[in-house]
């Protein structure tokens, strides 16, 4: 049997090609394979784009290339919050020399401690850091904000 090598997995960050790339990545990382990731655009949407700017579709075209490569030189940010997902991305990443900064969002702190540890710049914990705030404006708040309104 041959060994998976490698998993290409098209995105145009639609919620549907987000769990495309939930799966490639799992795929990836259990077999051991790099995973590529192909950021494709709708020329439909593109050429909707540049008809309400008034401008070609090709001026368009590169005006969406430049932004993304500018975007992509600064930060990577991953909100998936998957382990395989984040480890394959921090791995590819390093791979292909990317000098930029990385995001990801994690379940816990120590999964969080983890990617850190592993190259990420900042990792997100949505559920703790969303709990925290709520503690947060509790403790602001005075105790009469507390009381349940009748209704």
């Amino acid at each position: 049997m041959n060994a998976l090598k490698s998993v290409l997995v098209p995105v145009d960050f639609s919620t549907e090609s987000l769990a495309a790339l939930q799966q490639a990545a799992r795929l990836a990382g259990i077999n051991g394979a790099r995973l590529q990731v192909l950021h494709v655009v709708d020329d439909e949407a593109l050429s909707m784009i540049a008809g309400s700017r008034h401008i070609s579709f090709e001026s368009e075209s590169e005006i969406a290339v430049t932004g993304a490569r500018e975007a992509l030189a600064r930060w990577v940010v991953n909100s998936i919050r998957d382990k395989h997902v984040n480890q394959v991305l921090l791995h590819g990443l390093e791979d292909c020399g990317y000098q930029g900064r990385i995001a990801v969002t994690a379940s816990s702190e120590s999964e969080a401690a983890t990617l850190r540890e592993k190259g990420a710049h900042l990792a997100l914990t949505p559920f703790a850091d969303a709990s925290a705030d709520a503690v947060r404006q509790i403790l602001a708040s005075s105790p009469g904000d507390l009381v349940p309104k009748p209704g």
